[in-house]
């Protein structure tokens, strides 16, 4: 069976519970005083005529505002004005529609006005509204229709999510690409894999595909076990990629390894998205099944020359326990202690990279040489304070907890001043020491 004719059979999601919560103080905050009235202040009808007296109210002072402001709104994007607009949400829907509908029966309707009418909409209908608008979107210029629907999803409009998923199976390729975007970035987040499974990905737009995978991404409601389809690892084009890797952040993928690995090493690629592969592959490692992206981590090392993802896929190795890695980071430092050892300078710099590796014997090997060499000499008073302190990481480190706190006090720091550290987990055990807790003002 072919992608258009394979029936989604999706239904919407129930609304929010929150939502019915909300709605039920707010009714029970205008019923309240109602509620308390006495049968001789008119009883049952006094309360219908009361509120329709309350709504009607409500839905004149949002016309007002529309008259005020809404067509400087439209006529010049006016932040303030939009602000007095959506103050009468929900009631400004029927002002906004009203004027929608109008702009639409024009001989030339102005795609801008719908556009702006829309968007509006999408920040201040309540659902009936949304599904109203859908219903209503044939009186709009087709191109603006997808438009519509995007604005009642974002209101939670159930009818506006099947519409959506009509366009995704029968549209043409352009109406498909922009509906599967809005159902990632708006419809049921569960449903998110049955819309991406039969897409055919060589018809789609794959910007807007990927623009609704980075916001699926951010939802709170994408399902712990959701995972992409092969076939988006395939995809190289470049806002695509940005879409999986930050699904892949999200959801780490065994099938996901050749994929990430690619893009890591791939100089043509933006250095951002390189990054965040590297990251991807962090937090996915685990899952891996032959772990074969770390040897070709490590192969690219051997021959990076000038690339200025280097020290970056360095570190990804580091933390993923490559001594390669770690060896590729430490290299220049360690070769400049090795040609003149009596340089306290390269030294500290290697002691304080140690440290940043959580290397902390490696460190304080380093600083320990350093300390001795200067000790008696002008150059012992001018060790600086941020020097004492990595110094003293290394040490508490590495659990040589006298040298630790000696060298903690040589940084002459305030208690306020060791806060930022004091967190760090090379301290967690001397903090149970009374010495260490004075020295970081801890009662």
């Amino acid at each position: 069976m072919g992608w258009q004719e394979q029936p989604f059979g999706v239904k919407p999601g129930p609304p929010d519970p929150l939502f019915y919560a909300a709605m039920l103080v707010a009714g029970l905050a205008l019923l309240a005083p109602l509620i308390c009235a006495s049968p001789q202040e008119g009883g049952a009808e006094a309360m219908a005529s009361q509120l329709a007296e309350r709504s009607a109210e409500r839905r004149a002072v949002a016309v007002r505002t529309w008259q005020e402001h809404g067509e400087a709104w439209l006529a010049a994007a006016d932040e303030q004005a939009r602000g007095f607009l959506l103050e009468r949400s929900p009631e400004i829907q029927e002002p906004l529609m009203a004027a929608l509908w109008a702009e639409a029966a024009t001989e030339v309707p102005a795609p801008e006005r719908i556009q702006a009418l829309l968007g509006l909409l999408g920040e201040s209908m309540n659902g009936a509204g949304a599904d109203r608008l859908v219903r209503g979107r044939p009186r709009l210029p087709a191109s603006m229709r997808l438009a519509a629907v995007e604005a009642a999803l974002k209101r939670g409009s159930g009818a506006a999510e099947l519409a959506a998923e009509g366009y995704l199976r029968t549209g043409r390729p352009e109406e498909r690409s922009r509906a599967l975007r809005i159902l990632l970035s708006f419809g049921g987040a569960s449903h998110a894999a049955a819309w991406l499974e039969p897409a055919p990905w060589a018809e789609l737009d794959l910007a807007q595909v990927g623009s609704g995978l980075q916001a699926l991404a951010l939802r709170q409601a994408l399902p712990e076990d959701f995972r992409l389809p092969e076939a988006a690892f395939a995809l190289r084009h470049p806002q695509m990629i940005r879409g999986v890797l930050a699904v892949l952040e999200k959801r780490p993928d065994r099938l996901s390894e050749e994929f990430l690995g690619e893009i890591a090493l791939m100089a043509a690629a933006e250095e951002q998205d390189r990054r965040r592969a590297l990251a991807a592959i962090e937090v996915a490692a685990p899952e891996f099944r032959w772990r074969r992206v770390i040897r070709d981590l490590e192969s690219f090392l051997d021959g990076v020359g000038n690339d200025p993802m280097a020290e970056d896929i360095a570190w990804t190795l580091h933390r993923l326990e490559s001594k390669k890695g770690s060896s590729f980071l430490t290299a220049e430092m360690r070769a400049g202690v090795k040609a003149n050892p009596s340089d306290y300078r390269s030294r500290f710099r290697l002691g304080a990279r140690y440290v940043d590796m959580a290397m902390f014997k490696d460190g304080f090997k380093e600083f320990k040489a350093g300390i001795q060499d200067l000790q008696g000499t002008p150059q012992y008073t001018r060790i600086d304070r941020l020097t004492w302190v990595s110094a003293a990481r290394a040490a508490c480190g590495s659990r040589r907890y006298t040298e630790g706190l000696e060298w903690l006090k040589n940084a002459r720091m305030s208690p306020r001043e060791l806060e930022e550290y004091r967190a760090l987990p090379e301290f967690e055990d001397a903090l149970a020491k009374p010495a260490f807790k004075k020295v970081f003002g801890i009662q």
